[in-house]
């Protein structure tokens, strides 16, 4: 059962909440990308990011004025080669923050979402990430996290496994 804050504030007009949080749910993208980066301390970063996309801009001028309300900065990016629009969350307390308002009304996403704000967000906030042992950790919720969204990536380039072998762990 996934653990709500209940002290988030929600500015906005009651009915938003749930319609964002389907948004995310049913057409958004809630990603944890890893990347390798020299500035690192162990040459890999742990980044999740929030993606809305829809072919109606008014759509994400919604969804845009929503995290305005909330003090949130996405990006908005326009694709030029074909009619779609993306807002981004890409500064992790975004991320954190978008989460924390609207996971109560969260159905098909609820548990990676826990798993973010619960875990992964937690742990790099801590620094885990810093020593290979939790990065190694942290890997290890990124895979829970990736499997019940059913993203199950048959060969991902960088897998829990890959910084065991890596890693020698």
């Amino acid at each position: 059962m996934p653990n709500f804050n209940d002290n988030i504030e929600r500015p906005a007009e009651s009915w938003t909440y749930p319609y964002v949080a389907a948004a995310l749910d049913f057409s958004g993208s809630l990603k944890i990308n890893i990347k390798k980066e020299s500035k690192a301390k162990v040459g890999y970063s742990i980044i999740p990011k929030i993606a809305f996309f829809h072919t109606n801009k008014s759509v994400l001028g919604f969804l845009d004025e929503f995290c305005d309300q909330h003090n949130l900065q996405p990006t908005f990016r326009d694709e030029s080669n074909h009619p779609s629009y993306t807002l981004h969350l890409g500064k992790r307390d975004d991320v954190e923050k978008m989460i924390q308002i609207i996971q109560p009304y969260m159905i098909a996403k609820i548990v990676s979402a826990d798993i973010l704000v619960t875990e992964i967000i937690p742990g790099l906030n801590n620094r885990k990430h810093s020593s290979k042992e939790g990065f190694i950790e942290l890997m290890e919720y990124v895979t829970e996290f990736k499997q019940h969204l059913g993203n199950t990536e048959s060969n991902p380039k960088y897998s829990l496994q890959y910084f065991k072998d890596e890693w020698d762990m």
